[in-house]
């Protein structure tokens, strides 16, 4: 607990997987009695070192009086491989915090779709011809000339080629269904520190479907979430279809697969042409239902072939402008290993 007119929650983060946390943001659902936390901006998390961390809250749920129920406190952890901390989110009147985002995500609506600002990375989202993110293109600047490997890089560097296929859906016959219509897009928080999109469309069938797209702060990767509503029995599987721009040499690609620390199985592959890299990633990437596969062609063309199942498909694209080296960016198989996040009291 706190003084008066302030309160503290004490969140423990603990890192299993073995792989070194560097500030990105992970969310954590925590609650308030009536009246604790009437105001979004006056909340700041405490790191165990005792400075102060940027923070979001996404409200979940209010109280009749219009104060917070429950939220989502989202804020970057410092954590070192198989390491843990204890952090403090601090909320009350006179609570305000001082550090600012850096890199904040940026989310901007037009009539052709959505542009998703993150720092080193800009994304489209396109209503028209929707086929999830449409573009991503990495601005080499922010490292001034040269990256931490001594690798040379300016310019915007593209990854993204558009006009791929949308995420289509495959039946027991081998039938293939697409999107029936136009998709709906929604900005469901937009930023500073994470953003997160919903879409929603229809396939035939009566089957509709949910997409949500979640863009961090100052990183170069975004989660997907996909789930159907619907009679869904005869569909045996979900196929998302990019075409990578990775032309500077042969295209390279490997393959992974571990259960994480929370016992869910997943899987990822690394596709690079010598000069830049693409990491893919998914939770639950196996069951006796089937197993995620990854094709990659010689075009750049890649795909996530996802066994469909009742539980949603999570998915992580992760775009480098570097061979790859994990010494100086979040592996794959990290964006698929979230720490253990619990609020204490």
């Amino acid at each position: 607990m706190g003084g008066m007119n302030t309160v503290s929650r004490r969140i423990e983060a603990i890192e299993s997987d073995g792989y070194k946390r560097g500030g990105v943001a992970y969310p954590v659902r925590t609650t308030f009695a009536q009246g604790e936390l009437t105001d979004t901006k006056h909340g700041r998390m405490i790191h165990p070192d005792e400075r102060e961390l940027p923070i979001q809250i996404d409200i979940i749920q209010t109280w009749p009086d219009g104060s917070v129920k429950s939220a989502d406190i989202v804020f970057p952890l410092h954590l070192p491989a198989h390491g843990s901390g204890e952090y403090t989110l601090q909320i009350g009147p006179k609570i305000l915090p001082v550090v600012k985002q850096p890199s904040p995500v940026e989310i901007t609506q037009s009539l052709e779709g959505l542009s998703i600002n993150q720092g080193p990375v800009t994304y489209a989202v396109n209503a028209g011809g929707y086929n999830g993110v449409d573009g991503a293109t990495f601005n080499r600047d922010v490292w001034k000339g040269k990256h931490p490997t001594g690798v040379e890089t300016r310019g915007p560097k593209a990854f993204v080629r558009p006009g791929s296929r949308t995420p289509f859906l495959v039946a027991g016959d081998g039938t293939e269904l697409t999107l029936a219509g136009p998709v709906e897009i929604e900005i469901e928080t937009n930023g500073p520190r994470t953003g997160r999109v919903r879409v929603t469309g229809q396939y035939s069938l009566d089957l509709s479907f949910s997409s949500f797209f979640t863009f961090y702060s100052g990183v170069s990767w975004y989660r997907h979430t996909f789930s159907l509503t619907g009679d869904a029995a005869h569909i045996t599987s979900v196929i998302f279809e990019d075409t990578f721009d990775l032309a500077d040499g042969p295209l390279q690609s490997a393959f992974g697969a571990r259960i994480n620390s929370f016992g869910q199985p997943t899987s990822w592959a690394v596709l690079t042409d010598g000069v830049t890299t693409i990491d893919i990633a998914a939770h639950n990437a196996w069951s006796e239902s089937g197993y995620i596969r990854y094709e990659s062609e010689v075009d750049g063309r890649f795909r996530v072939i996802a066994p469909y199942t009742v539980d949603p498909i999570v998915t992580f694209y992760h775009f480098l402008p570097t061979p790859p080296a994990d010494h100086y960016h979040t592996p794959a198989a990290a964006m698929v290993a979230d720490p253990h996040i619990t609020v204490l009291d």
